[in-house]
């Protein structure tokens, strides 16, 4: 359960390295997980991007990818990041 929750955040962070800019002041991130919505991991990262959007006061928008909806789950998602794909 820790293994998997430190995953996660290494994972996040990995892709908030690489977010993009999508605009002069705005940033869109899509952050993919391989937790569904419902677990406690899909809840979390539902949480983290509301508090981003938050207190980016809406410069950042988050869009969650939940179930590895975007075909990546777990050490997976490093890679496709350092391809470039996500």
């Amino acid at each position: 359960m820790m293994k998997q929750l430190l995953s996660t955040i290494i994972a996040c962070t990995a892709l908030t390295l690489f977010a993009g800019v999508a605009s002069s002041a705005d940033y869109k991130w899509d952050m993919t997980s391989g937790y569904a919505p419902t677990s406690q991991h899909g809840r979390s990262q539902a949480i983290f991007e509301k508090l981003v959007e938050e207190k980016s006061g809406g410069r950042i928008e988050i869009t969650n990818h939940y179930s590895a909806s975007l075909g990546y789950k777990d050490i997976g998602i490093f890679d496709a990041v350092s391809d470039g794909v996500v």
